[in-house]
């Protein structure tokens, strides 16, 4: 859990947290597959840290899309999320056929798989 700095105004605890916390969460994320438990858990994170630096609690009952205005943090950790992912994609599709992440990529294993469940 982090703790934000009790000093300073919503918009510096606002880049304190982006800086800090979604560094964190969203390290080597060009490749993640998400899915909607992922999805959940980031958000959840993210909404923490949001009401945290807003100073508004959970008792109080607001929404997160209120808090999202009240914090003036229009786009979400998914949203940035899919931008990277995007953007390494463009980049590995101009990449040479020969460099590593693009064979990895387009490698299929030999042979046949077994019968059964994978």
């Amino acid at each position: 859990m982090v703790v934000l700095i009790a000093f300073g105004g919503k918009a510096t605890k606002k880049r304190l947290g982006q800086t800090l916390v979604e560094s964190m969460l969203c390290y080597s994320s060009e490749v993640w597959v998400l899915n909607a438990d992922l999805k959940r858990r980031l958000l959840a994170v993210e909404m923490d840290y949001l009401r945290r630096s807003a100073g508004i609690s959970r008792i109080e009952r607001r929404t997160n899309n209120e808090v999202r205005h009240f914090m003036r943090a229009y786009e979400s950790v998914l949203d940035r999320i899919e931008r990277k992912s995007l953007k390494w994609f463009e980049h590995w599709l101009r990449m040479p056929d020969n460099r590593w992440p693009k064979k990895v990529f387009q490698w299929t294993p030999p042979g046949r798989r077994k019968r059964g469940r994978s």
